[in-house]
């Protein structure tokens, strides 16, 4: 997936969850109807304003928005590397958080 698909996608899902049609998401963001149209057809990329004002809407960061979503092989290979120098009480933390999640 390329990084305006990437980010079509990632808009789209966004104002879905929020439930708001283009021009209401438009609105409550601060920019025009077309802008959110053009970046989710994939036609523009979003300007620096337009991202920081999504952003702001959406109380996320940069990253979340512009950044590739993640694979399960991604994900396990950043909290491997976040976890590798923890001392042994940090590490007895994180265990019990992940028993505690994985529990049925």
């Amino acid at each position: 997936m390329d990084t305006k698909e990437n980010i079509s996608k990632k808009l789209k899902k966004y104002r879905n969850q929020y439930n708001l049609s283009q021009d209401e998401f438009a609105y409550q963001v601060g920019v025009a109807r077309n802008t959110i149209s053009r970046i989710e057809n994939c036609e523009n990329f979003p300007s620096i304003e337009s991202v920081d004002k999504i952003c702001k809407y959406l109380n996320i960061t940069y990253e979340e928005f512009l950044e590739p979503a993640k694979t399960q092989s991604d994900l396990y290979n950043i909290v491997n590397a976040k976890i590798r120098n923890l001392d042994i009480d940090k590490l007895k933390l994180v265990n019990k958080f992940i028993d505690t999640i994985t529990a049925d």
